[in-house]
């Protein structure tokens, strides 16, 4: 089965978060973190850059990290659909979980 199949399946779909990962995948999305950065501080930093619209590039930049932009966005848009269980896994998934926070408040 493809991951297009995989996806789509009953057992792979969004609504069903406890679904088997597909070999060779992870779901442990905790990102390295510079020293003496915090999640929240990263997420913040990150949120305020887009405020600004800022680019990617700028951004990282600024953070020296890469994987950060990518997991605020997923947070963020998470906390769009405004469906509780899209919450990210805040151990697997620190910094989506922080921006899944913030962005809600912004709402």
């Amino acid at each position: 089965m493809g991951i297009f199949e995989w996806f789509w399946s009953p057992k792979g779909s969004p609504a069903n978060c406890n679904s088997p990962i597909p070999e060779g995948w992870t779901d442990d999305m905790r990102v390295p973190l510079p020293v003496g950065k915090t999640v929240p501080q990263l997420v913040d930093q990150i949120l305020t850059a887009f405020e600004q619209d800022r680019d990617d590039t700028a951004i990282l930049e600024g953070l020296q990290i890469d994987l950060g932009v990518d997991r605020v966005r997923g947070g963020m848009t998470r906390a769009a659909t405004g469906d509780a269980d899209n919450a990210p896994d805040p151990t697997k998934d620190p910094i989506a979980w922080v921006s899944y926070r913030r962005s809600l408040g912004k709402r």
